[in-house]
């Protein structure tokens, strides 16, 4: 490969080189252009805000890594309380474990967190170029060998952002019976300490969003329900999802 003696990076000075470059700037509007191994940026897979477009450009990396990194198994709770910490110890000692990466690790107002109402694409989100390239990071840091496990909890509306994220992850479901976690609810006081009844307002509003209102909003009525009402309609609502 030709390089220029100013450029120490050693990416191509080809004129070909030059226009892949320029293609990149046009359909990477929404992102970094992240250099390929070799130094030449990556082209072809137009990241276009759209979750498909990030899963596709996801594979592309993972692809020219080597293609040894595994994409995780996704443990999925249907809601809280459904052994999914036994679950992760169960199997810490030969998987690498995530805990709620999208729940607990990114705030309200990322598109991406199940706190925020997440929309079928990521357009109009207010994702800079950096905040796709950091997405694209994170979710590669979810692949690897051996396998990872992500357990995430009380996904709701961002479920299927999630698994349209890692399409080729395999899942498990953890569930348990309504009684069971209610009762768990009750003996910890976990309506109060988490906060739940603010839980219930945001996924109520979620449910009025265009994509979902026929359905869910007259599952989850905005009418300040007692913690044993809001519990049922929400795990509901989750197994719907599901």
């Amino acid at each position: 490969m030709t390089t220029s003696p100013s450029d120490p990076t050693g990416h191509s000075t080809s004129p070909a080189a030059r226009n892949h470059t320029r293609a990149d700037e046009n359909d990477y509007s929404l992102a970094l252009s992240t250099p390929a191994r070799g130094g030449l940026p990556q082209a072809g897979i137009p990241l276009d805000g759209t979750i498909a477009s990030a899963a596709a450009r996801l594979a592309r990396l993972t692809k020219q890594s080597g293609g040894s990194a595994m994409p995780p198994v996704l443990a999925l709770g249907i809601f809280e309380r459904v052994g999914s910490n036994w679950f992760s110890d169960s199997v810490r000692d030969v998987m690498p474990q995530h805990n709620e990466p999208f729940r607990q690790q990114l705030g309200r107002e990322h598109p991406l967190s199940p706190g925020n109402r997440v929309p079928p694409s990521l357009h109009g989100t207010g994702l800079s170029g950096l905040g796709w390239h950091h997405l694209l990071c994170a979710l590669s840091d979810l692949h690897g060998r051996p396998r990872h496990l992500v357990k995430e909890t009380n996904l709701f509306f961002a479920a299927d952002t999630v698994l349209g994220m890692l399409p080729h992850s395999p899942a498990i479901v953890l569930t348990r019976a309504p009684v069971g976690v209610l009762s768990s609810f009750v003996r910890g006081s976990l309506w109060s300490r988490w906060r739940y009844s603010d839980r219930y307002a945001q996924v109520a509003a979620t449910a009025r969003a265009p994509r979902w209102r026929s359905v869910f909003a007259p599952l989850l009525p905005q009418d300040d329900p007692d913690p044993s009402t809001a519990l049922g309609r929400l795990g509901t609502v989750s197994r719907i999802m599901f």
